[in-house]
Parts: C-alpha cells; sequence; structure tokens
C-alpha cells in the first residue's frame, strides 16, 4: 500500500500545483487586463487633452484675426468715408436736381 499512497500523494500534489497555477494565470491575466484599461484611460484622456488644446489654440487665432478685421474695417471707416464740404455739396446740388426733375403724384414740373 505503500506505493499506492505515495502514487496518490503525487496526484495530490499535482492537483494542487495546477491549481495554483490557474489561480496564478487568473491573478496575472486580472491585472494585465486592468493595467491595459489603466493605459487606454490615460491615452484617451491625453488625447482629449491634446485636441482640446489644439481647438483652443485655433480659436484663440480665429478670434484675434476676427479682431484685426474688425480693427482693420474701422480703421477704413474713420479715414475714407469721410467727405469734404465740396463733396457733400456736389452730392446734395445732385439730389436737389434729380427731385427737382421728378414728377410727384403725375403734377407737371
Amino acid at each position: 500500500m505503500g506505493m499506492r499512497s505515495d502514487v496518490i500523494a503525487e496526484i495530490l500534489s499535482v492537483e494542487d500545483n495546477a491549481q495554483k497555477l490557474e489561480k496564478d494565470a487568473q491573478t496575472q491575466s486580472h491585472d494585465m487586463i486592468a493595467e491595459a484599461q489603466a493605459d487606454a484611460n490615460t491615452y484617451v484622456h491625453d488625447t482629449v487633452q491634446a485636441h482640446r488644446a489644439s481647438n483652443r489654440n485655433l480659436l484663440e487665432k480665429a478670434e484675434e484675426d476676427s479682431q484685426k478685421a474688425v480693427d482693420d474695417y474701422a480703421a477704413t471707416l474713420e479715414t475714407g468715408s469721410r467727405l469734404n464740404e465740396d463733396e457733400v455739396n456736389a452730392m446734395a446740388d445732385a439730389i436737389i436736381k434729380k427731385i427737382c426733375e421728378t414728377q410727384l403724384f403725375g403734377a407737371q414740373g
């Protein structure tokens, strides 16, 4: 019977080792999955932050460009739209002449 108990003890030892290997493998795979998820979360977070920063920079540049365009337009209005007295008088004369030549309500001028 000594041989039989040795065989049974060996079988039980092999089963214990197999169960330990299975438990270690489960623990290790669980840890690997958790680490991969953490890495993926970090990557997504960093990518989103980079895109936000890029979009923020683009928005700031667009705002600056728009403000410059408004400022440039305002400057042209201040300098380019001022008429001198002769130009104003010429326009007024042209308007008065047009009104005088127009027949209002079918009346003859």
